[in-house]
């Protein structure tokens, strides 16, 4: 089972760049990561280079039009059979990729989500 994170992000480079860093601990190696840039400056875009092999990255420019819209375009861009969405100011802890998928693999499958 592969799994894809979408993180769509707008001018935040801080907390987007803290987000990579948490979500790089214990990251499964047959994983992605697409990361949506909603219409931002990118001249505000950070260096995400040094994610590259540590999170099979996929980064996204598009014409802003609000998180949900960058959801969809990233949802278009997955190649997993399961599609996790993270928000760029979160910080998930090592770990949290496999208890996500391990809750969408169960018999019969689980709904998951965090708290806002």
């Amino acid at each position: 089972m592969r799994i894809s994170i979408v993180i769509p992000t707008l001018n935040r480079a801080g907390p987007l760049q803290a987000c990579l860093e948490a979500l790089s601990v214990d990251f499964p190696t047959d994983a992605e990561v697409i990361v949506v840039s909603d219409g931002g400056d990118p001249q505000r875009f950070p260096d995400l280079s040094r994610f590259e092999g540590r999170l099979n990255l996929k980064i996204i420019h598009a014409a802003h039009g609000g998180p949900a819209s960058a959801r969809n375009h990233g949802l278009e861009q997955t190649t997993g059979s399961v599609v996790l969405f993270l928000d760029d100011d979160c910080l998930p802890a090592a770990g949290w990729v496999g208890i996500m998928a391990a809750a969408v693999t169960q018999d019969p499958p689980g709904a998951v989500g965090g708290k806002t």
